[in-house]
């Protein structure tokens, strides 16, 4: 499907993504199961933008918008609080990275439509 799959085979790729929960903020009260949903939602995003990266259409529909990643980067930061002693890398700072991916991905759809 990366390569040499269609427009409607990345579509219902992404379509699964989605239906299985993947491109879903993290929002459980459970520290463990919030983690989890933290590591499905990085991997959903992560998934559809090597999918939509050969299939560049589906972008607008299919990615959450960079304001979307940040917000789930900072509820997940604000529950996270007491985790978070002297650590490099926390468990959300990887979002903060695809909103900056999806941010340069808008910018040159939105320049090569002009």
């Amino acid at each position: 499907v990366l390569q040499e799959g269609s427009v409607e085979d990345a579509e219902r790729l992404l379509e699964s993504i989605q239906q299985q929960g993947f491109l879903t903020a993290p929002s459980s009260q459970d520290p463990k199961e919030r983690r989890k949903e933290l590591r499905g939602y990085i991997f959903g995003i992560q998934m559809s933008y090597h999918i939509i990266v050969q299939h560049t259409s589906l972008s607008d529909k299919w990615m959450p918008p960079w304001k979307d990643i940040i917000t789930a980067w900072k509820d997940f930061q604000a529950f996270d609080i007491a985790d978070q002693a002297q650590k490099e890398n926390r468990a959300a700072d990887e979002l903060v990275l695809l909103a900056v991916q999806q941010l340069i991905a808008h910018k040159e759809n939105k320049s090569n439509k002009v």
